[in-house]
């Protein structure tokens, strides 16, 4: 992995420079290439929303009658009410899901980049606070920082992160807050708790 770290800010750039001019809207995107959302600042807020039409419907609940219970879930969603007033409504092209084998490689080359159900508009930061966020979960990764990592990459290239610690944070959450809504609906308890508890620790 830390081989192929040059490779991955390579793709995450290109990612960032993608042209989004025939496209609206942030959030996830369809097809058609619109999101629902007017800007960032709501597309991560809706994550509190249990859509009658969303493939998930019924989280809410179920995440209320579970073992962890809703107050992990609001606590840090409190956090993230907080981070979202001063994030950046650029619109940027995200992935929103660089882990389970959607990503392809070959030596220390990336060959492709699979899956894209998942793709947003929003804060370029996201895909980056994806690999923070789920790190725990692979400790073969445990040694890397992909944070200082990026932080190094940005200032090889010059290019300038404005709040950079705030945007990953509430990117971060997010993240939590979505993984829970999930683990929740589809009874994943272990999950749900593991993923409750990363939460409140980034956002703390």
């Amino acid at each position: 992995m830390r081989a192929l770290l040059p490779a991955l800010f390579a793709a995450l750039d290109a990612a960032r420079r993608a042209d989004l001019s025939g496209t609206m809207g942030y959030g996830a995107w369809g097809a058609d290439g619109t999101a629902p959302y007017p800007s960032w600042h709501a597309a991560l807020l809706a994550v509190a929303i249990d859509r009658p039409a969303g493939r998930i419907h019924g989280w809410r609940e179920r995440l209320e009658a579970s073992p962890v219970g809703v107050g992990p879930f609001e606590e840090a969603y409190g956090h993230l009410q907080a981070l979202a007033e001063c994030v950046p409504e650029a619109r940027h092209l995200i992935h929103s899901d660089l882990l389970h084998y959607n990503v392809l490689v070959e030596a220390e080359r990336i060959t492709g980049v699979l899956d894209w159900g998942c793709g947003m508009y929003g804060d370029f930061l996201y895909d980056l606070a994806w690999l923070c966020f789920w790190q725990p979960w692979y400790p073969a990764w445990q040694r890397l920082d992909f944070r200082e990592e990026a932080m190094r990459h940005y200032a090889a290239i010059g290019l300038h992160v404005p709040d950079f610690e705030a945007r990953l944070r509430c990117c971060q959450i997010h993240i939590g807050l979505a993984g829970q809504a999930y683990q929740a609906y589809a009874g994943h308890w272990t999950d749900l708790q593991d993923t409750a508890q990363r939460t409140i620790d980034v956002a703390t």
